[in-house]
Protein backbone atom coordinates (compact mmCIF):
# COMPACT_ATOMS: atom_id res chain seq x y z
CA UNK A 1 0.00 0.00 0.00
CA UNK A 2 1.20 3.68 -0.88
CA UNK A 3 1.19 6.75 1.76
CA UNK A 4 -2.20 8.34 -0.16
CA UNK A 5 -3.97 5.05 -0.38
CA UNK A 6 -3.02 4.73 3.38
CA UNK A 7 -3.70 8.03 4.28
CA UNK A 8 -7.21 8.38 2.01
CA UNK A 9 -8.63 4.46 4.61
CA UNK A 10 -7.81 6.47 7.19
CA UNK A 11 -9.03 9.45 6.26
CA UNK A 12 -12.33 7.25 5.19
CA UNK A 13 -12.08 5.65 8.78
CA UNK A 14 -11.88 9.06 10.69
CA UNK A 15 -14.63 10.68 8.98
CA UNK A 16 -16.83 7.92 9.20
CA UNK A 17 -17.61 8.37 12.82
CA UNK A 18 -18.69 11.64 11.53
CA UNK A 19 -21.65 9.75 9.79
CA UNK A 20 -24.66 11.40 12.52
CA UNK A 21 -24.50 14.43 10.95
CA UNK A 22 -24.11 13.58 6.98
CA UNK A 23 -25.98 9.80 7.14
CA UNK A 24 -23.04 8.18 6.44
CA UNK A 25 -21.94 9.75 3.29
CA UNK A 26 -17.97 10.56 3.19
CA UNK A 27 -16.48 10.32 -0.31
CA UNK A 28 -12.76 11.06 -1.83
CA UNK A 29 -12.49 13.28 -4.57
CA UNK A 30 -16.06 14.03 -5.06
CA UNK A 31 -19.49 13.49 -4.04
CA UNK A 32 -21.50 11.54 -6.61
CA UNK A 33 -23.51 13.19 -9.04
CA UNK A 34 -27.40 13.02 -7.67
CA UNK A 35 -25.87 12.34 -3.99
CA UNK A 36 -28.18 13.20 -1.36
CA UNK A 37 -26.65 15.93 0.94
CA UNK A 38 -25.26 16.92 3.03
CA UNK A 39 -21.98 14.90 2.54
CA UNK A 40 -18.66 14.72 3.32
CA UNK A 41 -16.13 15.48 0.70
CA UNK A 42 -11.99 14.85 1.13
CA UNK A 43 -9.48 15.61 -1.27
CA UNK A 44 -5.87 16.06 -1.92
CA UNK A 45 -4.38 19.11 -2.76
CA UNK A 46 -0.88 18.55 -2.47
CA UNK A 47 1.65 16.36 -1.19
CA UNK A 48 5.62 16.06 -0.65
CA UNK A 49 8.23 14.11 0.21
CA UNK A 50 10.73 15.27 3.45
CA UNK A 51 14.22 13.95 3.16
CA UNK A 52 15.27 11.36 5.79
CA UNK A 53 18.43 9.59 5.92
CA UNK A 54 17.50 7.01 8.38
CA UNK A 55 15.92 4.73 5.87
CA UNK A 56 12.55 5.82 6.81
CA UNK A 57 10.09 7.86 4.49
CA UNK A 58 8.57 10.44 5.25
CA UNK A 59 5.51 12.16 2.90
CA UNK A 60 3.24 15.02 3.69
CA UNK A 61 -0.33 15.92 2.65
CA UNK A 62 -2.62 18.68 2.63
CA UNK A 63 -6.29 17.39 2.10
CA UNK A 64 -9.17 19.89 2.12
CA UNK A 65 -12.26 18.29 4.15
CA UNK A 66 -15.41 19.27 4.23
CA UNK A 67 -19.15 19.13 4.37
CA UNK A 68 -21.31 20.34 1.41
CA UNK A 69 -24.73 20.71 1.63
CA UNK A 70 -27.42 22.71 -0.46
CA UNK A 71 -28.31 25.82 1.83
CA UNK A 72 -28.30 29.18 1.64
CA UNK A 73 -26.44 29.45 5.01
CA UNK A 74 -23.11 27.81 6.69
CA UNK A 75 -25.31 27.66 9.90
CA UNK A 76 -26.69 24.35 9.19
CA UNK A 77 -22.88 22.73 8.31
CA UNK A 78 -21.43 23.93 11.62
CA UNK A 79 -22.03 20.96 13.69
CA UNK A 80 -20.64 18.60 11.06
CA UNK A 81 -17.73 20.55 10.37
CA UNK A 82 -16.88 20.69 13.86
CA UNK A 83 -17.22 16.93 14.42
CA UNK A 84 -14.54 17.01 11.37
CA UNK A 85 -12.49 18.77 13.16
CA UNK A 86 -13.11 16.59 16.36
CA UNK A 87 -12.18 13.98 14.54
CA UNK A 88 -8.55 14.80 12.60
CA UNK A 89 -7.11 17.81 14.94
CA UNK A 90 -4.17 16.69 16.65
CA UNK A 91 -5.34 12.90 16.12
CA UNK A 92 -2.47 9.84 15.08
CA UNK A 93 -2.78 6.47 13.77
CA UNK A 94 -1.84 3.86 11.67
CA UNK A 95 -2.89 2.21 8.54
CA UNK A 96 -1.26 0.02 6.22
CA UNK A 97 2.07 -0.09 7.99
CA UNK A 98 2.19 3.81 8.28
CA UNK A 99 1.99 6.02 10.98
CA UNK A 100 -0.46 9.00 10.32
CA UNK A 101 -1.06 12.33 11.87
CA UNK A 102 -3.13 15.20 11.06
CA UNK A 103 -3.21 19.20 12.66
CA UNK A 104 -5.39 21.87 10.44
CA UNK A 105 -3.73 24.30 8.70
CA UNK A 106 -6.35 26.77 7.70
CA UNK A 107 -10.37 27.12 7.32
CA UNK A 108 -12.35 26.36 4.42
CA UNK A 109 -15.18 27.36 2.91
CA UNK A 110 -16.89 27.77 -0.74
CA UNK A 111 -19.87 28.91 -2.02
CA UNK A 112 -21.17 27.43 -5.61
CA UNK A 113 -24.09 28.09 -7.58
CA UNK A 114 -25.69 25.48 -9.90
CA UNK A 115 -28.37 25.93 -11.95
CA UNK A 116 -30.00 28.31 -9.56
CA UNK A 117 -29.26 26.07 -6.66
CA UNK A 118 -26.87 27.10 -3.67
CA UNK A 119 -24.19 24.94 -2.41
CA UNK A 120 -22.41 25.57 0.59
CA UNK A 121 -19.03 24.35 1.70
CA UNK A 122 -17.48 24.21 5.23
CA UNK A 123 -14.36 22.42 6.71
CA UNK A 124 -10.63 22.80 6.98
CA UNK A 125 -7.57 22.32 5.06
CA UNK A 126 -5.82 19.72 7.09
CA UNK A 127 -1.72 18.79 6.74
CA UNK A 128 -1.52 14.90 7.37
CA UNK A 129 1.83 13.34 7.66
CA UNK A 130 2.51 9.74 6.91
CA UNK A 131 5.97 8.14 7.94
CA UNK A 132 6.66 3.93 7.76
Amino acid sequence: MNEQAAVERWLYSRLNAVHASTGGRVFADVAPQGEELPAIVFQRQAGFDRPVFSGERIVDFTYIVRVIAETESTQQLEAAAGAIDTALEQVTGSEGGFTIGCVREAPFSLTEISDGVTYKHLGGSYRIRAQV
